[in-house]
């Protein structure tokens, strides 16, 4: 390696660190509303959700009715994470009595005050299908 290379990787790695410390705080209290969408159907959900720290919060989803089965919907523990991404760790009641959880990866925008990423939508009669979840605070 070159002898001025080292000091400029130190550099950059530093202020990438810095960078990721630093990002500005964001309240999640309040109502989010949106939809799951796949190609098959679609389920409209609804976060309340209150900041438990500078980076967690935690709260309830409700989700349903789904388009092809309009009978079910569930309601479902959240705790999540704000960092990079916003990570929502969903604990949900399943059909046999066992629990159900999965993680939802966002993206935040702050400004607008929405969250969007891809997740999978279990289709009754067509199995897991690719969809895309979008949440707006109210």
């Amino acid at each position: 390696m070159r002898p001025g290379l080292r000091p400029l990787l130190v550099l950059v790695a530093l202020s990438a660190t810095l960078a990721h410390a630093t990002l500005p705080p964001f309240d999640f209290t309040g109502t989010w509303t949106g939809t799951v969408a796949s190609r098959f159907d679609s389920v409209g959900m609804n976060f309340t959700l209150t900041s438990t720290g500078p980076r967690t919060f935690s709260g309830s989803v409700t989700f349903g009715p789904f388009e092809n089965d309009p009978g079910a919907g569930a309601t479902c523990r959240v705790n999540g994470t704000y960092g990079k991404r916003v990570k929502l760790h969903l604990r949900c009641p399943h059909a046999r009595g066992q629990k159900g959880m999965t993680t939802l990866r966002a993206h935040l925008d702050p400004t607008a005050e929405t969250l969007s990423g891809p997740c999978h939508l279990w289709v009754r009669g067509h199995g897991r299908h690719r969809a895309q979840f979008a949440l707006m605070k109210n």
